[in-house]
């Protein structure tokens, strides 16, 4: 039986999945914050849910790497459904961030053709628009290197109806998209998520805490029960996000 001071240990640990001492803090006024204002969070969430659940649910690989895995967050998603999971990223920050919340993971600080082994499948999110127009073909070759016979790739890239992010090269129509995987990759299917418009822009101001300071998770599922409904999928024409599945030549 643990004692008092294990017990006490442990569920101090199980607290750490989160640094959640990093959320208060003190604005430049002396305005105290205990939260951080995700703006994004909406549409960020709605193409990680849309694309581990493609994995965990369709795809179902034996293997993932993830390339261009930045803190690990499809990892950690996938950490009880994929039993090998990979990522990689140049970022030495990233990959430390990774690290620390995917300890069953295995995560390489390198260049993706120094990843050792061969994969079911690769996923490229939000990567290839942070990626110089002169590194293609060339960055594909490499991801395709990486996979199995039967390998497939998973893409998520941002479309061409948002504006170009100054951190971002380009972004992208789907012939875009399928011209620089043609090297390697034949897109067999595709999806638009997050529908732009006027009813995802009052579901994202409905999550804001300037909205309401108490938000009881009634109230958030509630808008994410909207959503589903109305702006979680897409078209070509109003589609923030597009997701695609693609094989080896």
């Amino acid at each position: 039986m643990r004692s008092d001071v294990e017990r006490k240990f442990l569920v101090q640990a199980d607290q750490y999945q989160f640094p959640y001492h990093y959320l208060p803090d003190l604005d430049h006024t002396g305005a105290v914050s205990t939260y951080k204002n995700l703006s994004w969070g909406l549409d960020y969430i709605t193409y990680m849910h849309f694309i581990s659940h493609l994995i965990k649910n369709s795809l179902k690989p034996q293997s993932l790497l993830d390339v261009g895995c930045g803190d690990g967050r499809l990892l950690h998603m996938l950490q009880n459904d994929v039993p090998k999971l990979v990522g990689v990223d140049l970022v030495k920050q990233a990959v430390l961030f990774a690290k620390a919340f995917n300890p069953s993971a295995r995560i390489y600080l390198c260049d993706v053709s120094q990843v050792p082994g061969q994969f079911d499948l690769a996923a490229l999110v939000e990567v290839m628009e942070h990626i110089p127009d002169d590194a293609y073909p060339e960055f594909i070759n490499k991801v395709a290197n990486r996979l199995n016979s039967n390998g497939k790739l998973l893409v998520s890239v941002p479309t061409t109806n948002l504006p170009l992010n100054k951190k971002h090269y380009r972004h992208y129509e789907l012939s875009l998209l399928q011209e620089q995987l043609s090297s390697a990759f034949q897109i067999e299917k595709y999806w638009y998520l997050t529908k732009n418009g006027r009813f995802y822009n009052l579901l994202r101001w409905l999550l804001q805490p300037t909205v309401a300071v108490i938000q009881p998770s009634s109230w958030r599922r509630i808008v994410w029960q909207l959503h589903q409904k109305y702006s979680y999928m897409a078209s070509a024409d109003n589609g923030r996000h597009l997701v695609a599945l693609a094989r080896l030549h």
